[in-house]
Parts: structure tokens; C-alpha cells; sequence
């Protein structure tokens, strides 16, 4: 069943949700935008050497696809995206491989990211404006 469809149980409006899945940057410009929900460390194994390794994962409720991605870090995304840019409106668009940059078979893949300002100049708490004060 698709997710989005709405089904009664009982009185009860139920949509089944899907597990993400691991998106995959292709095209050049390709671009996954949406709340970043989490960055975690997870164990993958590396396709050529077959030894497991620690990477970071990221969470994306991607708002243009309709559904939740799992996109695996680069070296690139990494040192970009940063733990503290959780809850935080994300832009990752796909640039490429940096054909002078090699480890093993692959180049290194190119992002551009833009992350949402934070909305305070301390980035602790919500920010309050004179429509928030009661007299």
C-alpha cells in the first residue's frame, strides 16, 4: 500500500508509513531539500575491501520527493553538514566529481549545501518578537 493512503480502523484515520530510503545522488544539480531530522553514525561494508566501517547517515524529510531519505556521507557532506544543523531546514544540491581529487577508484563527489540561519543570534531557544509580548 502506497504511503499516503488513508485507511478506517476502528474509527481511526490509519496512514501506513514507509521505512526511508537510501537516496543516491546521480546528476549533476540534483538537488534534495527538506528537515533534516538526524545524523547518525551507522556500520556499512565497504563494496571493495569488503571491511566494515563507521560513516554518518543523515535523516531528510525531503519535502519535493514526499517522503524521508537516508543519504550517506561524503567526505564532502561531512564536513559541511555539522550535528548541530538537526531540526534545521536543509538544501543539498549534487556539483559533481572534482576529477583531481581520487582515493581508490572514485573522485571525490561535490555538494553544495545551505543550511537554515539560526533563527536567534545565540542559537539557544526560540526567538521572541514584540507579537509574542502580551502588553
Amino acid at each position: 500500500m502506497p504511503e499516503g493512503i488513508v485507511v478506517e480502523n476502528q474509527k481511526r484515520e490509519m496512514v501506513e508509513r514507509l521505512a526511508p530510503e537510501l537516496y543516491r545522488f546521480e546528476k549533476v544539480g540534483e538537488q534534495v531539500d527538506g528537515w533534516l531530522i538526524s545524523a547518525d553514525s551507522v556500520e556499512i561494508t565497504d563494496k571493495h575491501t569488503q571491511e566494515k566501517k563507521r560513516v554518518l547517515q543523515y535523516l531528510i524529510e525531503a519535502d519535493a520527493l514526499g517522503r524521508r531519505v537516508q543519504i550517506l556521507a561524503t567526505y564532502d557532506l561531512a564536513r559541511k553538514i555539522r550535528r548541530e544543523d538537526v531540526g534545521r531546514y536543509i538544501v543539498i544540491t549534487y556539483m559533481g566529481e572534482n576529477q583531481q581529487v581520487k582515493k581508490g577508484d572514485n573522485f571525490l563527489k561535490e555538494f553544495r549545501v545551505e543550511v537554515e540561519k539560526s533563527r536567534t543570534a545565540s542559537g539557544q531557544g526560540p526567538e521572541i518578537t514584540d507579537a509574542d509580548i502580551p502588553f
